[in-house]
């Protein structure tokens, strides 16, 4: 980054640009409210009445500069951690591509069986043909056959958000779904979204780097993203993190076991829906992932390029990535190309609802987490277009970067 050399020769010179940096997103704000502050705050509180959310944070990236985060409603603090829930997902397939850049495991390699990633490690009876043929791609990919909602006639449910398996740990819960819930097709051949894929993908990554999971995360991925802030979060509101958000159930959601942000099994969930975060870290890990050259990426671009390429069976889910792709004309004959417009994932659990999207088009970035799950917002669309929204609308933008300073 343009400075950084100088800032190191001379340690008084950051501390220069980093009190210039805050005071010109300060002026910035002031000089064009209408332009850039209110635009997103506005939307921001309109989004907050409509869904009756009590607490958001907001962060924004442009060029892989930080150029605003926030609070609502203030002073709610912009670097109080939420549950990140299936945005977890990303920095799984993530670590998982570290492992295969280091040539300690291949994307085809099959997960059971003899030889296999996790061999006969669990269940109790002999392996179908089925299972035997999952590979780390299937489960990336949510194609590994089953394990999954929804099924043609409903009759089964996510294993990790079943009520019968309460209680049980990773070896018990893998073993429960291997000998007792067969899969519906085979590896492959449909796209079904699958939570308990990624925690076996968890137990690949412990497996092959010989560390646990949020451990090898945080030394492979979060580490050099410049993260020290994340990690697994606990189960209950006495688990309750330091700097963590407190999770509502919605008021129009039924009082239920599945709609109490308080009964999940979070630390359980570690690879798929297990992470504390605050947006800006998020975004600290988004602009080493995104293919921009502003920020060098964690991993070649080969490896990106994967993550970022769906499945047959599903087109716009790539390795861990929600992807979105429009038509466009070939100008010099030819037939329409797909071209990626952004890269995100959703987060959608009991108590709690968030967005992280980079938009390739437009090299700009928005991660937002609030702490409910709105009964009018189930599913995170609306959330998504206040993304849009925002990011859609914004007609000048600054030229500082928060991140320099280590901010905030």
């Amino acid at each position: 980054m343009a400075g950084s050399r100088l800032e190191l020769e001379r340690p008084w010179l950051g501390d220069i640009l980093c009190r210039q940096t805050q005071a010109r997103q300060w002026l910035f704000r002031k000089w064009n409210r209408g332009d850039f502050d209110d635009v997103i705050t506005g939307q921001v509180e309109a989004y907050m009445k409509t869904h009756q959310v009590p607490n958001l944070s907001i962060a924004i990236t442009k060029g892989d500069r930080l150029v605003f985060e926030q609070g609502y409603p203030p002073p709610f603090g912009s670097d109080v951690r939420f549950r990140v829930a299936s945005i977890s997902k990303t920095l799984t397939a993530t670590a998982i591509m570290t492992l295969v850049e280091a040539g300690s495991l291949d994307l085809n390699r099959a997960v059971f069986g003899d030889g296999a990633v996790l061999g006969t490690t669990y269940g109790t009876k002999p392996y179908s043909a089925r299972v035997r043929a999952i590979t780390v791609r299937h489960l990336l990919h949510h194609i590994g056959g089953g394990w999954g909602y929804p099924y043609p006639g409903g009759v089964d449910v996510d294993p990790m958000f079943d009520g019968s398996t309460s209680g049980m740990a990773h070896p018990q819960l893998i073993t429960h779904v291997l000998d007792t819930i067969p899969l519906r097709v085979d590896p492959g051949t449909r796209y079904w979204y699958s939570n308990f894929g990624y925690c076996l993908l968890g137990r690949v990554i412990e497996a092959v780097s010989g560390r646990p999971y949020d451990q090898y995360v945080k030394e492979a991925v979060l580490q050099p993203c410049g993260i020290t802030r994340m990690e697994i979060g606990g189960n209950t509101l006495a688990d309750r993190k330091p700097n963590e958000a407190v999770y509502y159930r919605h008021s129009g959601l039924s009082p239920t076991w599945e709609n109490d942000p308080y009964a999940l099994e979070v630390r359980r969930m570690d690879a798929h829906g297990g992470w504390l975060a605050c947006p800006t870290d998020l975004l600290r890990f988004m602009i080493r992932v995104d293919r921009q050259d502003e920020v060098a990426d964690l991993l070649t671009r080969g490896s990106v390029n994967a993550m970022f390429t769906g499945s047959d069976p599903q087109p716009e889910y790539g390795l861990g990535w929600m992807l979105t792709h429009v038509r466009a004309p070939v100008i010099m004959g030819g037939g329409p190309v797909s071209l990626l417009t952004s890269v995100a994932h959703n987060a959608t659990m009991a108590g709690t609802l968030g967005v992280m999207e980079s938009q390739i088009l437009g090299d700009a970035a928005c991660a937002i987490l609030i702490n409910t799950r709105p009964a009018t917002d189930f599913d995170a669309a609306g959330l998504q277009g206040l993304v849009h929204g925002i990011l859609g609308k914004v007609a000048k933008w600054p030229d500082y970067d928060l991140f320099f300073c280590g901010y905030p």
